[in-house]
């Protein structure tokens, strides 16, 4: 005959469901709050490349190019002060120039 409790410790000790199932996590506050995060704390090694660049350098370049992403102007301005003066002194019909004929 089988004796029960031996068996259900064989099945619970088994390496194949510890090794399948993640530790949970210890509180609320240590998971992830998104996938992506969650694929990158179980990325590989620190030193893996995304591309040609290293996450780190290119975690930098990104943040540059926000940067330069969040000062960009879209408003008029006159580079050339003296062109602006040329320019307003010609004759315009309907907002092009035209001969003074």
């Amino acid at each position: 005959l089988l004796n029960v409790s031996k068996v259900c410790q064989i099945v619970t000790s088994s390496p194949l469901d510890k090794s399948s199932d993640p530790p949970p996590p210890q509180s609320f506050q240590e998971r992830p709050e998104t996938l992506r995060e969650q694929r990158e704390q179980e990325a590989s090694p620190p030193n893996c490349f995304v591309g040609r660049l290293s996450k780190e350098n290119r975690k930098k370049k990104v943040e540059k190019w926000l940067e330069k992403r969040r000062n960009r102007k879209y408003n008029k301005f006159v580079r050339y002060k003296c062109r602006k003066t040329l320019a307003d002194k010609r004759i315009r019909f309907q907002g092009r120039f035209v001969k003074a004929d």
